[in-house]
């Protein structure tokens, strides 16, 4: 995991914790103060790789996946 991933898995867990419920991009977007654009493409390679998953075109899907560790 590179370390805007690490970064951006992070925030997402950290926003889990706290409101039980996961970020949306624009939420994502403002913690990392990065773009949209830049949130999605990190979004779909954590993907890829097997740490979150999500549904496209879904609010709020971000789920940690098993490689947490």
């Amino acid at each position: 995991m590179t370390e805007k991933e690490y970064q951006t898995y992070n925030a997402i867990r950290d926003y889990i914790w706290e409101h039980n419920y996961s970020p949306s991009m624009r939420e994502l977007a403002n913690i990392l103060n990065i773009s949209v654009a830049s949130v999605y493409y990190r979004l779909s390679t954590l993907k890829e790789k097997g740490f979150i998953d999500y549904k496209k075109n879904k609010n709020r899907t971000i789920k940690l996946g098993g490689k947490n560790d």
